[in-house]
């Protein structure tokens, strides 16, 4: 049996604002996101985009235009993961992300959306379950499950609203450089 561990993000300075605001009634999904994602862009541990840029992300997303079977698409990127050494948490979202893009109908496209919403749902999920119930934050935990569906849904918007060049190592870099200026842009309040 085992027991699930909350880690929280790191107590660092740009990671304060966004444990300051996540699960707040009064700030709204949008400027929660916009905050995860500055502090996931400027924090040089987290360095997301660096991240996000590596080239198994980039190939992930042309398997994605690539297959039509999920687990044909797991497969394929697999054996990209061991041939390259690659593991981490990052690269398991890109698989689920893969994944669920290719059972969806696939394309690259749709693969960006579901890369980055997992990503964004991860950082908030860091940090959620601590606030619930507290004052001014989420009362319940179904709350969380809606809040990341929010935060998922509006860094979907955003990502799509890009266009996707040809994959390539440069391009993928740059797309997720935009993308991720895109998403750290504060919005309105509610």
């Amino acid at each position: 049996m085992g027991t699930s561990v909350n880690q929280r993000s790191p107590a660092r300075p740009t990671w304060k604002l966004p444990q300051a605001l996540i699960g707040r009634e009064d700030i709204s999904a949008k400027d929660q996101g916009a905050e995860i994602w500055r502090a996931a862009s400027l924090d040089p541990d987290t360095d997301i985009v660096r991240r996000l840029s590596d080239p198994v992300i980039a190939n992930a997303c042309v398997l994605a235009a690539q297959t039509k079977a999920p687990a044909e698409a797991a497969r394929l990127y697999d054996a990209v993961l061991n041939e390259s050494r690659t593991a981490g948490l990052l690269f398991d979202l890109t698989r689920r992300a893969l994944v669920r893009s290719v059972a969806e109908g696939g394309g690259s496209d749709r693969f960006v959306g579901e890369l980055f919403a997992e990503t964004v749902a991860y950082y908030a999920s860091r940090d959620l379950p601590s606030y619930v119930g507290k004052r001014g934050r989420i009362s319940k935990a179904s709350e969380i499950i809606e809040l990341k569906k929010q935060l998922q849904l509006h860094t979907k918007e955003v990502v799509s609203s890009s266009k996707l060049p040809r994959v390539t190592k440069a391009t993928w870099s740059q797309f997720v450089a935009n993308a991720v200026g895109k998403l750290s842009k504060k919005r309105t309040r509610q």
